[in-house]
């Protein structure tokens, strides 16, 4: 695969060194205004890292593995019409499109569905999401649609995305990390727990 980094051996101070993927790397979290052709990239993306450890001995006895944090900041955007990041900084033009994706840190073996939940959530829904919720949720149907909503069970989906971003804030609180309860994840974990009847009734409904 081109769209993950390549293993190229240890260096001298016992370090993995990784071939580089070149592009731009969003900041963490942002306001996740995300163009239809970006969600459409993404959610194929992650399609393509799902298939291509499906049924590998990586997967062990899951479905696939997964990477466990596929948002815009584990993404590298890549577009052939803008100049390079050298020459323009860390600016993401509008013509970039996510190509490839790093830290695998955290990746296991698990289930599609559980990436597309985290995914959703780091890609396009959120309190301080640009978007209004209506459009949260057309955007999401695209990005399911694009990955191939057929192979996936989505029932419960809200319930299993409101369910990884307190799992995500759990894991900071116990780890010591004080979590304010206006920040961006306390209002994240609130606005999609009041909405996850919401999603699931919409994954019901969508033709």
């Amino acid at each position: 695969m081109t769209c993950t980094p390549r293993y190229l051996g240890i260096d001298p101070q016992q370090r993995e060194v990784l071939s580089f993927q070149p592009g731009w790397v969003p900041a963490p979290h942002p306001t996740r205004s995300w163009s239809p052709g970006q969600v459409h990239a993404a959610a194929q993306l992650l399609r393509h890292l799902h298939d291509a450890t499906a049924g590998t001995t990586l997967a062990a006895d899951h479905p696939t593995v997964c990477h466990n944090d596929f948002g815009p900041h584990n993404t590298v955007f890549t577009s052939p019409t803008a100049p390079t990041p050298e020459a323009v900084g860390s600016l993401l033009p509008a013509s970039a499109m996510p190509t490839s994706v790093i830290d695998f840190d955290g990746a296991a073996p698990g289930g599609r569905e559980d990436d597309v939940a985290y995914a959703a959530w780091l890609w396009l829904l959120g309190a301080n999401v640009d978007h209004r919720w209506v459009d949260q949720l057309v955007l999401l149907g695209q990005f399911l649609d694009a990955y191939g909503s057929c192979e996936l069970d989505l029932a419960g989906l809200g319930t299993r995305i409101a369910a990884r971003v307190a799992d995500v804030r759990l894991m900071h609180q116990r780890a010591g990390r004080r979590i304010a309860t206006d920040s961006w994840l306390s209002d994240d974990a609130t606005y999609l727990a009041d909405r996850a009847e919401d999603i699931d009734r919409w994954v019901t409904d969508r033709p």
